[in-house]
């Protein structure tokens, strides 16, 4: 059974930013409240209470995605979820958006570590002072070789494991949740110009992280775009996680000491 776009439901405006607001708002309120006072009341390090809060939030995406998958009626075969979330073979002119996008991608990298300090630091886009320096780069010191979030990484095994799990669920939950389920109802509605108010709720969910945003704004406009023109989820995935898997290779380096 093929699923083309005629057969599914428009999602518009409202209802986009509904879908994104609440939960990345959500966290963005527990991240900047409840996570320092566990901080302040059990005295621990940062990572302890990020590594629940990060997990539980792509759980969020992951999970959703798949409820949402079931609502819309579709059978449970791998056959059908791959092609309702444009889950195909990476071929012919593919690659041309697979390397546009991860150009882009490293470019944003790249400005997020070069003016991050800055940017950090201004007010209105500072983050709360207990943020360790790998989501603050203002924070005095700066990150301290052989720690991540204020803990100490060798012979911490369970580390790598932990940060593994939430990185499969950050890749696989924004990915199938964004690309895969909400882009291809926003093109319903939207038809060519979807990528718009993609560009605006992918920026938005970055809210968490506040002084990101100067830099992902403009960039998260032109990666709808060629995803929404790829129309193939793996290429976002396969780039996101090759993003992502930076920290855990730190982690891993740090572990092994």
């Amino acid at each position: 059974m093929n699923t083309k776009p005629a057969d599914i439901k428009p999602l518009n405006i409202w209802w986009s930013l509904i879908l994104v607001l609440i939960p990345a708002g959500t966290a963005a309120l527990l991240i900047h409240t409840l996570i320092p006072g566990l901080m302040r009341k059990h005295n621990i390090s940062f990572l302890y209470a990020y590594l629940p809060w990060w997990i539980g939030f792509m759980s969020l995406y992951f999970v959703g995605s798949l409820i949402a998958y079931r609502l819309e009626g579709n059978p449970l075969t791998l056959t059908h979820f791959a092609n309702r979330f444009r889950l195909r073979k990476i071929r012919g002119r593919d690659w041309l958006w697979f390397a546009a996008l991860l150009t882009t991608f490293v470019i944003v990298l790249a400005g997020l570590a070069l003016w991050g300090k800055e940017l950090s630091s201004l007010p209105g886009l500072s983050m709360p002072t207990e943020f360790p320096a790998e989501l603050n780069p203002s924070k005095p010191g700066g990150m301290v070789p052989g720690e991540f979030m204020g803990v100490s990484l060798k012979g911490q095994w369970w580390i790598v494991v932990v940060y593994f799990i939430g990185w499969v669920l950050n890749i696989f939950g924004e990915e199938f949740w964004f690309r895969g389920y909400i882009l291809p109802r926003q093109e319903a509605a939207y038809g060519k110009w979807a990528w718009i108010l993609h560009g605006v709720i992918w920026a938005l969910n970055h809210v968490w992280q506040v002084w990101t945003l100067v830099i992902l704004l403009p960039y998260s406009f032109l990666w709808s775009y060629i995803i929404q023109r790829g129309k193939n989820t793996w290429i976002p995935i396969i780039i996101h996680g090759l993003g992502n898997l930076i920290p855990l290779i730190l982690i891993i380096v740090g572990v092994i000491g």
